[in-house]
């Protein structure tokens, strides 16, 4: 998954998840991380980041910078502003 760049260089961070097996659900379950939300190929600072930097600019710079493509940062732009919406957060500016 993606993670804020260092030293100009872009990170992806290879986390393995822990799966447990529930014997009264007979099911397995996967082990959900604070940093990640679920399904998403992102941490949740690096969509934090990207979120601010449409904010000051556009989706097209922030994609072109980033080496994203125009839907990802979308995507991410709407995944961070829909979660801000619903835990009630300020929508900075």
């Amino acid at each position: 998954m993606r993670d804020l760049s260092t030293f100009g260089q872009p990170v992806y961070l290879k986390v393995p998840r822990q799966q447990f097996y529930c014997r009264d659900c007979q099911k397995y379950v996967t082990q959900q991380l604070d940093f990640l939300s679920w399904r998403r190929r992102y941490t949740q600072r690096y969509e934090s980041y990207i979120y601010q930097r449409v904010l000051m600019s556009n989706i097209t710079q922030v994609s072109r910078e980033e080496d994203l493509t125009y839907e990802e940062v979308l995507g991410i732009f709407n995944f961070v502003s829909n979660r801000k919406k619903k835990t009630g957060a300020k929508l900075s500016v």
